[in-house]
């Protein structure tokens, strides 16, 4: 004997995807819902004109007030002319008051199952897209000075209207001053269009966002691996999402800093005929950056490094191809850009080779020397290092290395 399942126990089994892959109908075939959901449909009530009667439809407009519901949960699904189908929530049988649209809340939670109104209705109402707008920034920990929070509100606003709801642990909510006006008799029924930021939501889950009520906001502890997180995170995020980050946030989403690696080569008159000094520059784009903040960048090798006075950077070196004549210099020389780390005596030539002993990389070969001719560090400034190499073809090369305790110190940071 057949005896039907409590509702507790029908949503479970809708919940779980393996029990519902094992469903099949009454008649055998498999459980498959429509693409297209059954949806509401209003009309003035015969005997209350200032009231809407709602009956379900199918997506032709055929009345469906026959179908069964089978659950409420997770989503309303009904049964049908034998087939399955999702649809809205369950209507009560009292008539609707077209008083009632006027209520922001409710008309957008109607129109998102789909509520169809009559004509006479519908060209009363004025949609207002709200877009999606991710605010996002960084505080100090309030336990620990040392530990930084990432914090995020998702906010959906109009672009021609004072309105704005944010995201939170229980759904979307009005802000305090976003809250859109009481409707006077004539004004349009506004009905607020939350699709494009509804689908953002999904994406907080994804980064391990917990909601703090006390602040309104979401947040999370920075690790060490937060940047490219962060950078990945925002890549999944569907199209049209602005965003507003604090100025360190912000340089995760923009490009690299770029060092640009120039030659030049001269000959040196005081070595003889065959030997020349090669000097190389490295240019960083920006010059608002110290000695200290560039090797910090040299050292992490293209990763993100946290600066005091700059937030996130990362730096990307790259060697300009457009001096045709230099690289076709070097290559007859038997000289390869790519493969030399060149070091010199000026507080950037310092700075390069502290970098490249510490670096670990096999392809780094040599030691560094001490040379007491080698300029103090302090008396070089400026973004550029320049660094000098002498050689001679077919003999090898020969670099010039700084101060030792400013390499020590350098390799201590």
């Amino acid at each position: 004997m057949r005896q039907p399942l409590p509702a507790e126990a029908t949503a479970n089994i809708f919940r779980t995807r393996a029990a519902r892959e094992a469903i099949v109908l009454p008649e055998g075939q498999p459980f498959i819902l429509e693409p297209a959901p059954l949806v509401l449909e209003a009309s003035f009530s015969a005997t209350a004109p200032e009231r809407l009667d709602l009956r379900l439809v199918t997506p032709d407009g055929r009345s469906a007030a026959r179908a069964t519901l089978v659950t409420l949960r997770p989503t309303p699904i009904y049964y049908f002319e034998h087939r399955v189908w999702s649809g809205p929530p369950p209507t009560p049988a009292t008539a609707l008051p077209t008083a009632a649209l006027g209520d922001t809340r409710l008309m957008s939670r109607l129109r998102a199952v789909g509520l169809r109104l009559p004509a006479a209705l519908e060209k009363n109402v004025r949609r207002i897209p709200l877009r999606p707008l991710l605010k996002c920034w960084l505080t100090p920990a309030p336990d620990d000075a040392d530990t930084m929070l990432f914090h995020v509100q998702l906010l959906a606003r109009a672009d021609d209207h004072p309105c704005e709801q944010h995201w939170i642990s229980t759904g979307w909510q009005w802000t305090a001053r976003g809250a859109p006006t009481l409707r006077r008799p004539n004004d349009p029924l506004l009905e607020f269009d939350l699709g494009p930021a509804q689908a953002a939501t999904v994406r907080l889950a994804d980064f391990s966002l917990a909601w703090q009520d006390w602040a309104g906001d979401w947040s999370r502890p920075v690790t060490k691996t937060f940047p490219e997180e962060f950078v990945a995170w925002h890549a999944t995020f569907p199209p049209g999402l602005g965003v507003e980050a604090s100025p360190g946030l912000a340089n995760l989403l923009g490009p690299p800093l770029r060092a640009h690696v120039e030659f030049s080569a001269a000959h040196a008159e005081s070595a003889g005929q065959d030997w020349f000094n090669l000097t190389v520059k490295l240019r960083i784009e920006d010059s608002k950056l110290s000695a200290e903040e560039i090797a910090l960048l040299m050292k992490a090798r293209g990763k993100w490094v946290s600066l005091p006075r700059h937030g996130w950077q990362r730096l990307e070196v790259v060697t300009d191809d457009s001096d045709v004549s230099t690289t076709a210099a070097l290559a007859r020389l038997g000289l390869d850009p790519t493969r030399f780390v060149l070091l010199g005596r000026s507080a950037g030539g310092t700075i390069a080779e502290a970098v490249a002993y510490t670096a670990g990389d096999p392809a780094i070969r040599g030691s560094p020397r001490r040379n007491p001719g080698a300029s103090s560090p302090r008396s070089c400034a400026g973004p550029d290092a320049s660094a000098t190499r002498r050689t001679s073809p077919g003999t090898g090369s020969k670099a010039s290395a700084g101060s030792s305790k400013y390499i020590t110190l350098m390799i201590r940071m």
